[in-house]
């Protein structure tokens, strides 16, 4: 559905605003006595605060070398620096037994994990109006998927570095589709570079951004119909590899020399390993009580299905039957509508591509500023290659998740979160394609609707489902 113009930016406000309320209730109702009652507590919140303690009273890195108290100690820095000025204003104003503070500093640290998750749904905005245009309503999708998918919500309102990790690896996506659209400019290679290198200190997951990084320059530059319509193309793909790499080094590269002079491996991915599989789950664990590896990665299947619209604290606090079902309906109205209602017109998700004097945001006329030949012409069909990226991007971090249970048996969703903005958008397509195009917003609307009845339901009813001891669906408990 077209508008005579396009939303202003400013409307994405509304689903930040929506997350944050939602985010920020959360923060307050989740508990936090890790020691006395663990089970409603947030995944890992506790080893994450003894990170931001470490920082703030030794003011250097710690080092990995438990799998109980310290096993937070491998990740990377960047969220724990950011927290510091949140942690001490909150030891300084709340002093108390955990990780140095009381009860409401761990949920004034909780509040600006909230406000850096927001910004993934801000960037969930800038992403729909890419890629579906910025006068579809169709872009208000993945903003309002992002502010009320509930698996996301209630982790992201935790101490955790999932959230900036999430934001990173959305905005690491978000340059890839403008490097699509645009082409090539120094100064976008070197915020692309900036970014990746940025994500990499978030959190090792987010190191699948970067063959997605790799793969969206050699679209752009790289392929024969880009060099054939540019010959500047392979030029400029090798200028904007030699940006990017060296963005990463410059910026990223001691973390990965530290890594490699205190455990032997850039990723500490072997001293993981070592002193993990000491003391949790693996699939041989599963195999030595008589599970198939088919039925092993059954499991994996359905308790990640199950979290991706909601198990909270320690993995272990479900919620009833009927809400899983009304996420699995959502899961199924996106999938009709994304496979059925392609294949009836058997076209790509086509929006017809703005002017390149157009820029989301912007405003077209005589006046308007023109794009620098310096920086190269839109692709004829960066739309179409933006989709692939898109689909590219969730089968690899799916594929990286299914390696990880090889090792330990986590059959989690957020560590899906790198692929936030393909959920997003996909999940957007699938619901409004369910309809016919002129009533698409509506089964979108329904279908968010929906899911924003169970963000509700997760967040002002936490205490009861801690209460409730509901049973794991499908595989009983």
């Amino acid at each position: 559905m077209r508008l005579p113009q396009a939303l202003p930016l400013r409307l994405g406000l509304l689903p930040v605003a929506l997350f944050l309320l939602l985010g920020l209730g959360a923060a307050v109702v989740v508990p936090s006595d890790y020691g006395t009652d663990p089970r409603p507590t947030p995944p890992d919140e506790g080893p994450h605060l003894g990170y931001i303690e470490y920082l703030a009273t030794h003011w250097r890195l710690p080092v990995f070398y438990s799998s109980s108290d310290n096993y937070e100690a491998h990740q990377p820095p960047l969220y724990y620096v950011s927290c510091l000025p949140a942690y001490l204003a909150a030891r300084y104003a709340f002093p108390g037994p955990t990780a140095g503070l009381s009860r409401p500093g761990i949920v004034l640290v909780r509040a600006w994990t909230v406000l850096l998750a927001a910004l993934t749904v801000w960037l969930g905005w800038l992403l729909g109006r890419r890629l579906f245009g910025a006068d579809s309503v169709l872009a208000l999708g993945p903003p309002a998927f992002l502010a009320v998918w509930p698996g996301r919500l209630m982790i992201v309102s935790a101490v955790t570095n999932d959230s900036v990790a999430e934001a990173l690896c959305l905005l690491v996506f978000l340059l890839c589709v403008a490097v699509l659209q645009e082409g090539y400019s120094p100064r976008r290679m070197l915020v692309l570079g900036l970014a990746l290198a940025l994500a990499m200190l978030a959190k090792s997951t987010s190191m699948a951004m970067a063959p997605v990084v790799l793969l969206a320059l050699v679209m752009r530059f790289g392929s024969r119909r880009a060099q054939a319509l540019d010959p500047q193309a392979g030029r400029q793909l090798a200028s904007s590899l030699a940006i990017v790499v060296a963005c990463v080094v410059l910026v990223a590269g001691w973390w990965f020399g530290r890594n490699q002079v205190l455990y032997g491996d850039p990723l500490a991915a072997e001293a993981f390993e070592r002193l993990f599989s000491k003391d949790r789950a693996t699939p041989a664990y599963f195999l030595e009580r008589g599970v198939s590896g088919t039925a092993y990665y059954l499991l994996v299947a359905v308790n990640t299905a199950l979290s991706f619209w909601g198990v909270y604290g320690q993995a272990n606090v479900y919620n009833p039957s009927w809400y899983y079902v009304l996420g699995f309906a959502v899961w199924t109205a996106a999938l009709v509508g994304g496979v059925w209602r392609r294949g009836a017109d058997r076209r790509r998700p086509s929006i017809p591509t703005p002017p390149l004097a157009k820029r989301p945001g912007r405003k077209a006329g005589k006046n308007a500023p023109q794009r620098d030949p310096a920086e190269g012409s839109a692709a004829p069909d960066w739309r179409g290659e933006a989709w692939v990226l898109v689909w590219v991007l969730l089968v690899l971090v799916v594929a990286l998740f299914l390696r990880f249970n090889v090792a330990f048996y986590q059959a989690q969703a957020r560590y899906l979160f790198a692929a936030s903005g393909s959920i997003a958008v996909l999940t957007t397509l699938g619901l409004a394609r369910l309809t016919a195009p002129e009533r698409q917003p509506w089964g979108l609307a329904l279908g968010l609707v929906v899911v924003l009845f169970m963000a509700l339901w997760s967040v002002v009813g936490f205490a009861s489902l801690v209460a409730a001891h509901y049973p794991p669906p499908l595989i009983g408990g």
